[in-house]
């Protein structure tokens, strides 16, 4: 009998280093599919900072054409500022010229008389050198008419170029908007 239960005894720690290995083995393969889990959310994290690291490219790009354009229309503005300060200079002397010949004229008229006929040669030559004068005015009346034509163009073109500038540095605002920013699911 003794015999008998030395078997018993056997066969129950068989029993539980079976169980005991059984339940070992579970563990194992618990670990080798939290390993093959771990394995895939390093390959995923690795992923993911390389995408960081194409958005982060990405927003320094798109800050330095902001950047650009924003210097661009510091630019344009100053531009315009100076055009629009050529213009009020050339509309002012062509106002002083034009009040500058009307005076003139309206004074020499006064100073001479109306019939020419009597006047003496002296006087008719100092008409004509005044009609030179009136004429030289009237072509320096025209060209700043014309600087203040151009003056006004730059000034438009400017203004064109500043909205031109504006518009592009709302679209890559938009554009900036739009980058796709990647979110973790897992995390």
């Amino acid at each position: 009998m003794g015999q008998l239960r030395t078997a018993a005894a056997a066969a129950a720690e068989r029993d539980e280093a079976l169980a005991a290995a059984a339940a070992l083995q579970q563990q194992l393969a618990k670990i080798g599919r939290d390993m093959s889990q771990l394995e895939h959310h390093k390959q995923r994290a690795a992923s993911l900072e390389v995408a960081k690291s194409a958005l982060e490219d990405q927003l320094s790009h798109l800050a330095a054409q902001v950047a650009a354009l924003e210097e661009r229309l510091r630019d344009v503005t100053a531009g315009r500022e100076a055009a629009t300060a050529a213009a009020e200079l050339a509309a002012a002397t062509a106002a002083k010229a034009q009040a500058a010949v009307a005076q003139q004229v309206a004074s020499q008229v006064a100073a001479c008389g109306h019939d020419r006929s009597l006047w003496p040669p002296a006087a008719r030559q100092e008409l004509q050198s005044l009609h030179q004068q009136v004429d030289t005015l009237q072509e320096q009346t025209q060209h700043s008419q014309a600087q203040l034509q151009m003056a006004r163009q730059q000034l438009e073109d400017a203004q064109q170029s500043q909205a031109d500038t504006q518009q592009a540095l709302d679209q890559e605002q938009v554009e900036f908007m739009q980058v796709p920013w990647v979110a973790c699911k897992e995390c």
